[in-house]
């Protein structure tokens, strides 16, 4: 262990983590299993400790979420975890601490069986979005479901072009009871990846090479 980081805030159900360059986290706040919440948020935790609770708003009714993208701008992206496909929103100007941001939907995924093992609820677990991360270049992300991950380069810091173009590449990603952990590497040749309960391995899973040509590698701190 490196450093704890506390604050007294309560959130809802945090299912994701992102880092920022100055080393702010942000914790999503967007589980939502029964589509009840009027509102999410991102807690936004200082290294020193200080925190700021901003609140989202869907345009078109709660959904449950999982995933959280941080782009190489400060942009944040919410990915829904849907059996039918993932909604992928923004927020639609500055995040306050006072007021209650709208979201727009700016894309959609959508993926289909793979045959890859693991996760919880049988072939539902290889299309539902639990995870997701920005390299540390800012030039690769990706989004994982229950089984595999789905990588994307991306061209100029653009997430959303990103994530509005082509084919993904898929890894199939080792079998766990509920994968819904996925990171990457300081140096960006490798996801790390885990798991909810106890014991909870780290795998870590190459990127392949010739993403790795696409967006060279970064020596930016994890």
């Amino acid at each position: 262990m490196r450093r704890v980081i506390s604050n007294p805030i309560d959130p809802y159900d945090v299912e994701d983590l992102a880092r920022g360059a100055d080393g702010t986290l942000w914790l999503a706040d967007i589980g939502d299993n029964d589509a009840v919440r009027s509102t999410v948020a991102v807690e936004r935790l200082r290294p020193d400790g200080s925190a700021t609770v901003l609140r989202l708003r869907y345009p078109d009714g709660p959904h449950d979420a999982e995933a959280l993208l941080l782009g190489p701008s400060g942009r944040l992206f919410v990915l829904t975890k849907e059996p039918l496909s993932s909604a992928v929103y923004t927020p639609v100007g500055a995040l306050s601490a006072g007021r209650t941001v709208a979201l727009r939907r700016v894309a959609t995924l959508s993926f289909g069986p793979t045959g890859t093992a693991g996760g919880p609820v049988g072939m539902a677990s290889q299309v539902l979005v639990t995870g997701g991360a920005v390299a540390p270049s800012g030039r690769l992300l990706v989004v994982r479901t229950y089984t595999d991950a789905y990588l994307w380069p991306v061209p100029g810091g653009d997430v959303e072009a990103a994530l509005r173009s082509g084919s993904p590449t898929r890894v199939a990603l080792p079998a766990t009871a509920q994968g819904e952990a996925v990171s990457f590497a300081p140096d960006g040749r490798s996801l790390l990846t885990s798991t909810e309960g106890l014991p909870a391995p780290v795998h870590q899973v190459p990127v392949p090479a010739a993403l790795l040509g696409a967006a060279p590698p970064t020596s930016a701190p994890g």
